[in-house]
Order: C-alpha cells, then sequence, then structure tokens
C-alpha cells in the first residue's frame, strides 16, 4: 500500500513556500517552453525564485489557489490555479503590484529573446475558455517522485474540490504525452498548434 498524499493550500500553510517553489523549478527546468523561453541557471535561478514567490504570493491575496501534494510533511508536487473571477482581487493594493511587478522585472534578463518571436506566434496568450473555466497554470512533480501518483491524485483533487465557482478546467501544455495524459482524466483536446518548432496543444475538462 502507497504512503498517503496530503493535500493542503499553501494559502494556509505558507511555511511551505520554499518547499513549493524548489518542487515547481525542479519540474520546470525539463519544461520544454520553460525552456524556450527562460534561461535558468546557476546564476538566475535565485532571481527565478524570488520573481516566482512574488508572483504567486499576489495570486493567493486575490484570491487564486496553490494545492500542494505532499508526503510525511514533504511537498511533492503542487497545482497552481487562476479563476475567472477571484474573490479577494479587489484586496491587492496598488502597492502590492508595483512591488510583485520589480520581482518579476527580473524574469527581463533570464529571457531568450532571439525564442520569444516563435514562441508568442505559438502560445495562445489569450483564450476564452478562461472566461468561465479555471485555468491549470501550473501543474508540477518532483523529480523524486516520479510514479506516486502525485500528478494524478492533484488533478482529482482538483476536479473533486476546487472547482465550485467555475465551469471546469482549462489548460495548455507543449507535450503530446502530457496532453495523452489530462485526457485520460476527461480532458478534451480543443486546439493543437505545431509552428516554429514548437507544439502546444489546448485541453479542457467541463462539469
Amino acid at each position: 500500500m502507497g504512503q498517503k498524499i496530503n493535500y493542503y493550500s499553501l494559502a494556509d500553510h505558507d511555511y511551505l513556500l520554499d518547499q513549493a517553489l524548489a518542487v515547481y523549478i525542479d519540474s520546470f527546468q525539463r519544461e520544454e517552453i520553460v525552456n524556450t523561453l527562460l534561461d535558468i541557471n546557476e546564476e538566475t535561478v535565485g532571481d527565478y525564485q524570488d520573481a516566482l514567490a512574488a508572483t504567486l504570493k499576489q495570486m493567493l491575496k486575490a484570491g487564486h489557489e496553490c494545492v500542494l501534494a505532499c508526503i510525511d510533511g514533504k511537498v511533492l508536487g503542487l497545482a497552481i490555479l487562476s479563476y475567472p473571477n477571484p474573490e479577494n482581487q479587489e484586496q491587492v493594493s496598488s502597492q502590492d503590484k508595483l512591488k510583485t511587478l520589480k520581482e518579476q522585472a527580473k524574469f527581463l534578463k533570464m529571457i531568450r529573446y532571439r525564442n520569444l518571436p516563435r514562441l508568442v506566434k505559438t502560445y495562445p496568450l489569450k483564450s476564452g475558455w478562461r472566461d468561465d473555466h479555471a485555468t491549470l497554470e501550473i501543474l508540477a512533480v518532483s523529480s523524486k517522485a516520479q510514479g506516486k501518483r502525485i500528478g494524478s491524485g492533484l488533478i482529482n483533487h482538483i476536479k473533486d474540490h476546487k472547482l465550485k465557482n467555475s465551469q471546469g478546467l482549462y489548460l495548455t501544455t507543449g507535450n503530446a504525452k502530457t496532453a495523452d495524459f489530462y485526457q485520460s482524466f476527461g480532458f478534451q483536446l480543443v486546439e493543437e498548434k505545431s509552428s516554429h518548432g514548437l507544439n502546444v496543444y489546448q485541453l479542457v475538462y467541463s462539469k
């Protein structure tokens, strides 16, 4: 019998933020779209983590969600959700936004600008699905936890507990196998686009 996976909201367990960021970075250093856009290395990873932390804190304050999957108190996976009309978005002050922007500016020195045009032409910057569906911005699983059903557990937890105020769940991925994985949970492939050596798949789960 496998170890029990516990699910927590980062908003209620903010002491787990550093662990969550470590899992995020570990996972997305292997993700094609992220690597196409950003140069994350030993020199830039600290700034990357600072910018991520500021962005995530602002999202949580506005009422978006970060779900953590933990075993024995250790974060092994996470999912970041954004909602069409977050309940606390008015609580994010102009000062909060400015502070976050200052941290996000650190992303600028990591951007692979030569790759930016091909990414912009391929990646869907806007989608009507976001108007009434929650968006799964990130699903990250630690490289040390592959095969432990962390990702599967997060998806099922989100479907069962985190979609009360939305019509379903929307996401994009740049990996065909990942797209197949989501379809096994009832997601429908609504658009596939290939351009300039990149693939982007848009998928939707509707309640």
